[in-house]
């Protein structure tokens, strides 16, 4: 298993690290998640430097520059996967022979991401351009996706009881 060593200052990867553990595998595919939820996000506290990138040796490499810029941020597989070196479709079906969806698991993350900066302040277009949408009805609308309910009407709840629901909603059965 691998931890957030680097980034001692996290707390938003301290908060979710019950959903990153609760990963069924494999280790690259907990990896990737971790990943995912370790980037560079402006606005959310430990994140915003990409020190965990760096400390986990985790970097866009030159080939995948053109296609991903440094900044850009990574929302789903076809992102992660050359990150941890595999396929694609590797990481959705070794998630998949475990019980679960990983793209699923990627937008989970993007809505914690996207929680955290709304609790930090950030609202509508700026907290929408953080997490790689065009606009605020994006985020409305991923949100309304994946949780039945639109941002405004989301009942205020601690971060610890949204992480315990992706749990729950991404690997519920293969914890069983």
């Amino acid at each position: 298993m691998w931890l957030h060593r680097g980034c001692d200052d996290c707390p938003f990867l301290d908060v979710i690290e019950p959903f990153l553990a609760a990963c069924p595998g494999p280790p690259l595919s907990e990896f990737g998640l971790r990943v995912m939820a370790g980037q560079r996000v402006k606005g959310i506290p430990g994140l915003e430097s990409g020190e965990w990138m760096r400390a986990n040796r985790v970097r866009i490499d030159d080939r995948r520059e053109r296609y991903l810029p440094r900044e850009q941020y990574l929302r789903s597989v076809v992102d992660i996967a050359p990150l941890v070196n595999v396929r694609p479709g590797y990481l959705s079906e070794a998630a998949l022979r475990k019980g679960y969806q990983y793209s699923r698991a990627l937008r989970w993350i993007r809505f914690l991401h996207g929680l955290w900066l709304d609790r930090e302040g950030h609202r509508n277009l700026r907290l929408a351009w953080k997490i790689g949408f065009c606009d605020p009805s994006g985020w409305t609308r991923f949100v309304a996706a994946l949780t039945g309910s639109v941002p405004s009407r989301l009942p205020r709840r601690p971060l610890e009881d949204w992480v315990k629901a992706a749990i729950e909603d991404v690997y519920g059965d293969g914890l069983g």
